[in-house]
């Protein structure tokens, strides 16, 4: 909502709907500064341990 996307799914489960780290930047409505939502994997995941997201996520922003 926040994105005014429809692109992403939303995951309610055990099993993840993001596999790689996505970003998405917007405008602030009442600023217009720019605002940079970050959606990562989750931990508790079905298909990647907690120590895998740490990785992607530690990598990502290393790199970032």
């Amino acid at each position: 909502m926040a994105t005014q996307q429809d692109s992403h799914a939303i995951g309610h489960g055990m099993q993840s709907q993001t596999s790689e780290i996505q970003t998405s930047r917007v405008k602030h409505p009442t600023t217009g500064d720019p605002v940079i939502f970050v959606d990562t994997p989750g931990f508790d995941d079905a298909s990647k341990s907690d120590v895998e997201v740490l990785i992607i996520i530690s990598k990502w922003l290393v790199k970032t």
